[in-house]
């Protein structure tokens, strides 16, 4: 009886020590992810923001009226309307959302 007792005893600490072990472990990760999915979700709202003003500034172009004389005038509006593939092309290189791979594709979120 007390050699059961004995027996149960060290499997309760044994199991309560390995089930600490995962849960502390699991919490760690949870945390880890939590954590960069936080920061991606930032830089998302960052690079949407951008964006929504790069579309903006290129849809404000109206370039239907414009004649060869008034092209030259018109330059710097040109000048602008070339800088937004330059802002798309970096939105896609910190976004796995906008290069097309889907987000467990590119690491942020485990896939069962």
């Amino acid at each position: 009886m007390l050699e059961e007792t004995r027996r149960r005893q060290l499997e309760f600490t044994t199991g309560r020590q390995e089930m600490t072990q995962h849960l502390t472990r699991g919490v760690g990760l949870l945390e880890e992810s939590e954590f960069a999915l936080r920061r991606d979700a930032e830089q998302m709202a960052k690079t949407l923001l951008n964006l929504r003003e790069a579309l903006i500034k290129v849809q404000s172009i109206h370039e239907e009226g414009w004649t060869k004389e008034n092209l030259v005038s018109n330059s710097p509006a040109l000048h602008r309307r070339g800088e937004r593939p330059m802002e798309w092309n970096a939105a896609r290189l910190n976004s796995a959302w906008l290069s097309g791979a889907a987000p467990a594709e590119a690491g942020h979120l485990p896939v069962n």
